[in-house]
């Protein structure tokens, strides 16, 4: 379902599934299809930030445990060079909908290995919202969720990108005064 290759390909796919969708919507949709464009455009692709080997698909539904009690990930079909940011913010997100107070969880793990850049935290928001927004935009496209829900469904990724950010950098910014 999702477009190959880096964010900003995944958020270009997204764009052409949109304007598909916009095409062949009934005239009395067709008002919600410039709110999804801005939604759209707050989404962040990374592009200039950090570079690693990321995982495609960065969530605990990939986590398996070893037989000597830690964590692995599992699942590296579609994996490569990309901005680290991509997939922490997408674990962030399945974690940060569930309970804000996985995203400490979360983070306090990927500290142990990285620490996320001044630049990285300044978009962290617009990372989060990325994924879930491409995800409605794919359903609407292919008729899975109308234009209108797809709108409602935006604004709350947007306020729930806004509190995961928040959070992590609250999470981050408490971590450096205990060192």
């Amino acid at each position: 379902m999702v477009a190959l290759g880096a964010p900003s390909d995944e958020l270009k796919a997204a764009a052409e599934w949109l304007e598909q969708a916009e095409a062949q919507a009934p005239a009395r949709d067709l008002t919600h299809f410039s709110a999804l464009a801005e939604a759209l455009a707050a989404a962040d692709a990374c592009e200039g930030l950090p570079q690693a080997f990321v995982h495609a698909d960065f969530v605990l539904g990939n986590v398996v445990a070893g037989t000597d009690g830690e964590m692995v990930l599992v699942d590296w079909a579609g994996s490569g060079l990309g901005p680290r940011l991509w997939s922490l913010a997408f674990l962030l997100w399945a974690e940060g909908s569930k309970d804000l107070r996985r995203v400490d969880l979360a983070l306090a793990g990927y500290a142990r290995q990285l620490r996320l850049e001044p630049e990285e935290l300044e978009r962290l928001e617009g990372a989060v919202l990325a994924r879930p927004l491409v995800f409605d935009i794919w359903r609407l496209r292919n008729r899975g969720l109308v234009a209108a829900d797809a709108v409602r469904n935006a604004e709350d990724a947007r306020e729930r990108a806004r509190a995961i950010a928040a959070r992590a950098r609250a999470a981050i910014a408490s971590r450096k005064t205990d060192v």
